[in-house]
């Protein structure tokens, strides 16, 4: 999910051709001028000028695919400069953005000395999105067997479910496990087409937020069944004791609220870009992937007493 994934990159040095690309645009400019034109109205037709214009020719290309390349990673760049990575805001960006600087994770992760004993709200709004995905695959392969599908850019996964060994999906999961904490009607939508595309009779929404007004309409005409996280929760609660403490141990194991690179599967860390914050993948350069940062879990109590 990640543009521009690469174990080796050419570089090119930089006192040379420029840092920027319009640098290596004027160099090709001035590389055509000098080594080809002026030899074809100096030299004209000479052995010599025929090998120098080729000369030119030549490096004028490499100049050219140069400042291509560096304009993209240039826009690249910019579009990361551009997001608003605020904790309201949890758009995904899926541009590979530049090594900006390593923060302190501290304030950023929940560490605590000992596993959390229950299922609750807070450690349903702290998993990460690998974690929710786990939890959600665990949950209904009690039921179905389970296909799971890779993060996609609104941070949900989708998850297909199979009856015994038949051929055709008998349910679709939309699992939102990063991203906005409300989802919205086009979410649904998006959700009936593809049932409807793939002759799915049954299908779920799960998010570890809530849902407008006009989605919660839409999905009671539509066969969908909506699980926010207090939900969840209670579904969660109602297991068997024995099933409900497999599932808190499969969550809870290891660092859970960090967030897995969707591209390789590290630990991801906080980096800084100008005013912005965002989770990128500890493997740059070889991986370039990054993830906004989630809206906090707050308490519907401190909320209350907030406004």
């Amino acid at each position: 999910m990640v543009e521009g994934n690469s174990e080796s990159d050419v570089v090119f040095p930089p006192a040379l051709l420029g840092q920027r690309w319009t640098a290596a645009a004027w160099r090709a400019v001035a590389v055509f001028v000098i080594g080809y034109v002026l030899p074809l109205l100096v030299l004209r037709a000479s052995n010599f000028g025929y090998g120098v214009r080729w000369v030119a020719i030549l490096l004028t290309y490499m100049l050219v695919s140069l400042a291509i390349f560096r304009f993209l990673e240039s826009r690249s760049a910019a579009r990361m400069a551009v997001l608003d990575m605020s904790p309201a805001n949890t758009e995904m960006p899926r541009a590979a953005a530049a090594l900006d600087q390593v923060v302190d994770t501290g304030r950023e992760t929940v560490h605590s000395a000992s596993k959390p004993g229950d299922w609750s709200l807070e450690l349903l709004n702290q998993l990460d999105w690998k974690r929710m995905t786990d939890l959600c695959l665990a949950y209904f392969s009690d039921r179905f067997q389970c296909k799971a599908g890779a993060l996609a850019e609104d941070g949900s996964v989708e998850i297909l479910l199979f009856k015994d060994s038949t051929e055709r999906p008998a349910g679709l999961v939309h699992c939102r496990a990063w991203g906005e904490r409300e989802i919205t009607l086009e979410t649904l939508e998006n959700l009936s087409l593809k049932m409807a595309q793939g002759l799915i009779a049954r299908g779920f929404c799960m998010g570890y937020g809530s849902f407008t007004p006009e989605a919660k309409e839409f999905a009671k005409a539509h066969a969908i069944s909506l699980i926010d996280d207090a939900m969840f929760l209670s579904m969660l609660k109602r297991l068997p004791d024995e099933r409900k403490s497999q599932l808190l141990a499969l969550v809870v194991e290891g660092d859970y609220t960090v967030p897995t690179c969707p591209e390789c599967g590290l630990k991801m860390i906080v980096r800084q870009h100008e005013q912005a914050r965002y989770w990128g993948c500890r493997a740059y350069p070889r991986c370039k992937a990054v993830l906004a940062m989630r809206q906090r879990y707050v308490p519907a109590s401190a909320s209350a007493l907030a406004r």
